[in-house]
């Protein structure tokens, strides 16, 4: 979502860790003096002053060893436990928009399919790509099936599509569209949910233009339970974090308790990705951005938007664009999604 929002600035610095500094080590020599003889004009000289080069080598090496360890120690502390560092993830949304790529390359973007433009005179066709899930995940374990679910109604809004890119972030050269974001996140929280035994509805699951209006619609039309639309958001390169949005208007289900579920499983979610911001803001449309959304006025439903960080903040762009990051994301929200129908958050 194009959001020009400067209430959240992030800043330059980062957690400084101590150098260990090792002075004062001096090579201490005894010195016995002779006195000099009454008619000897020459100065004392120290009595075996020559080094003992044995004893050198062996102070050196043991400095050595000590800055090896003490080296090892820092570099494994700072990457101990970051399962979401360059390393160990796979960018899952790895089509750059503009970037010039060879005409032979075939390149994936989860959940969509199509022809994209990457340059002026060059076209990539893409293909769908399936994202591989562990058993287990970082904010839940995996999901159980529970029939109680099976007539609860979750509609899913992918924010953006086609001709409508959203905002564009730029990492390394490249642009990478919002859109693609959304839906990618969107399409695993439908996976998330329909293992759980929700009925998923979703305003699209391609890269296709669906009007605001018509996106109301489609929930409505559903009686849906509740709805959610998937951002990301953009402003000046510093700011950072999500923003969960729930309407202004007068509505009769309880809208911030409502808000309050995802801003508790996503804060969950940060505290265990090193590289996420622990920020998570619940605001209302008109505090955000100064009107009512669209999407949040019109819905019969509960609902929320996520704005689920700056895509033109560099930190939150490389997240976006982690396959590890993604399901975890989508995971979180399905959790907030499951426990707020427990809790009876729902308009029917």
């Amino acid at each position: 979502m194009n959001n020009d929002n400067r209430n959240n600035f992030g800043n330059n610095n980062e957690d400084r860790f101590s150098t260990l500094d090792i002075d004062g080590i001096n090579d201490l020599y005894y010195q016995d003096r002779r006195s000099a003889s009454p008619n000897n004009n020459k100065p004392n000289r120290p009595h075996n002053s020559t080094p003992d080069l044995a004893k050198i080598i062996a102070l050196l090496a043991s400095i050595i060893v000590l800055i090896i360890i003490v080296y090892t120690a820092v570099v494994g502390i700072l990457s101990f436990g970051d399962p979401g560092s360059d390393e160990t993830t796979t960018p899952a949304v790895t089509l750059p928009t503009t970037a010039s790529q060879s005409t032979s390359s075939t390149v994936g973007i989860i959940g969509t399919s199509g022809t994209t433009k990457v340059s002026a005179s060059t076209t990539v066709t893409t293909k769908a790509t399936t994202v591989t899930t562990n058993k287990t995940s970082a904010t839940t374990e995996e999901p159980i099936y529970n029939p109680a679910y099976k007539n609860a109604v979750i509609f899913i809004d992918a924010g953006h599509g086609d001709n409508d890119v959203g905002a564009i972030g730029k990492l390394n050269g490249a642009e990478y569209y919002e859109k693609d974001i959304n839906l990618s996140v969107s399409l695993l929280v439908r996976e998330e949910l329909e293992k759980r035994g929700f009925t998923v509805v979703m305003s699209r699951d391609t890269d296709e233009f669906i009007e605001l209006a018509e996106r109301v619609d489609m929930a409505n039309a559903a009686k849906a339970d509740m709805f959610v639309s998937l951002h990301c958001n953009s402003a000046v390169p510093a700011a950072y974090g999500t923003r969960i949005l729930y309407t202004d208007r007068s509505v009769s289900y309880k809208k911030i308790k409502f808000a309050g579920y995802f801003e508790k499983a996503i804060e969950g979610f940060a505290n265990l990705y090193d590289k996420m911001r622990k920020d998570v803001f619940v605001r209302s449309d008109k505090e955000e951005s100064g009107y009512y959304l669209a999407v949040l006025r019109d819905t019969k439903m509960p609902s929320v938007l996520i704005e689920m960080g700056f895509i033109t903040n560099e930190n939150d762009l490389k997240m976006f664009i982690s396959e590890w990051w993604q399901l975890h994301m989508a995971r979180a929200v399905a959790d907030a999604i499951e426990n707020a129908y427990n809790a009876g958050i729902v308009t029917k």
